[in-house]
């Protein structure tokens, strides 16, 4: 016999599908088969709550460089794509948002907005900082404050400045000048957009986050980090081996660690801890197990951690674009037409889970014997 306190309350038919899974593994990999067990799961409603959730809790997040191409809009399935998963937040970002990204077009901000009235999305937008210019982030950030008015949920500067080297941005790019470039690309969008909140500082490792928590504590919607708990790619790992780690306890105590870690930087700003940008591995994920079933069931464990240890809302980076495979929640199949991907699906069982608060469980476990 097997007890022990587990985190999710609320996910008594995940332990059934995780038995499911696990059998599934074990006949393919031509052992034995596991003998069947009953298990019995108590919630205990007189402890204090471990977390809660809201409809904004489970989000998307998209390139910025993808803005222009007219998908954002409501039009086909997206808009009901998104409906299913509540009233979240879509974010824009990504490496193209410092690279390439100029600023949103009339016609593509008018379809945003149409997207955000008919879903009831609020967007997170991301201005250029890695080829920064004061006029044009105060001109865009204009546009889009006037244009999403009670839609917009917050405006941002740049995605991963930490990286800037790595992408070719920088030769070589300091803690300390990152700073002073953030508050001078705040300050303009600022003058164009006075009263938008802010998210930062959407950064890839905490080395930055404590200090930008200190010191953009007041203004801030959303302390941002991102987090790709699996590196990029298979890491040289077996897809079966990349799964089972995927799933391990010990892969979620490492979450749980830098939840919590992250979650410190957020009560130092004062603000609510978002992982702006997230998905399993990065570089679009790793091919065969990112976009297997093994990922939907990673996906609920990993909201559910996050709950526990201090994060108030995801968003799974990805894209619209017709390459069905990696992380991406979402791929195009026909004209504005959509389908759901692994990563979507244990998005979407979250969810299905309901808002509120997160109880502690007891899961005792005991194997039958068989005749």
């Amino acid at each position: 016999m097997l007890t022990g306190r587990v985190r999710p309350a609320l996910v008594v038919g995940l332990c059934a599908a995780f038995a499911i899974v696990v059998a599934a593994l074990v006949s393919q990999a031509g052992a034995a088969t596991p003998k069947p067990f009953a298990a019995t799961v108590t919630v205990d409603t007189s402890a204090a709550s471990i977390g809660s959730t809201d409809d904004q809790y489970i989000g998307l997040s998209f390139e910025s460089g993808t803005l222009n191409s007219g998908q954002f809009d409501d039009v086909g399935d997206l808009p009901q794509m998104l409906r299913n998963l509540g009233r979240s937040v879509i974010r824009f970002g990504g490496n193209s948002v410092d690279t390439s990204f100029t600023g949103i077009t009339h016609s593509a901000l008018a379809g945003l907005v149409r997207l955000a009235k008919a879903t009831g999305w609020t967007v997170l937008y991301s201005e250029n900082l890695g080829h920064y210019n004061a006029s044009d982030v105060t001109r865009d950030a204009r546009a889009v404050s006037a244009a999403l008015g009670s839609q917009l949920a917050a405006l941002a500067c740049g995605n991963e400045p930490d990286l800037f080297p790595n992408v070719g941005l920088r030769p070589s790019y300091t803690e300390s000048e990152y700073i002073s470039q953030a508050a001078s690309c705040l300050g303009a969008i600022r003058a164009g957009a006075p009263s938008a909140a802010i998210e930062g500082p959407d950064t890839s490792g905490m080395g930055w986050l404590p200090d930008y928590a200190a010191i953009e504590a007041a203004p801030l919607r959303w302390l941002g980090q991102h987090y790709y708990p699996m590196g990029c790619g298979l890491g040289g790992l077996s897809r079966a081996a990349f799964a089972q780690t995927m799933l391990s306890a010990a892969q979620t105590a490492n979450e749980a660690a830098f939840f919590s870690a992250a979650a410190a930087a957020a009560a130092v700003a004062g603000a609510p801890l978002r992982m702006s940008e997230t998905n399993s591995a990065c570089h679009g994920g790793a091919i065969g197990v990112s976009d297997a079933y093994a990922s939907a069931l990673w996906v609920v464990d990993y909201l559910l951690t996050g709950v526990e240890h201090g994060v108030t809302g995801f968003n799974f980076h990805g894209g619209l674009s017709t390459v069905c495979d990696g992380y991406t929640p979402l791929c195009q199949v026909g004209a504005n037409e959509y389908a759901a991907q692994p990563v979507y699906y244990g998005m979407l069982f979250t969810h299905l889970l309901g808002s509120g608060n997160l109880q502690p469980v007891t899961v005792t476990t005991q194997v039958r014997a068989t005749t």
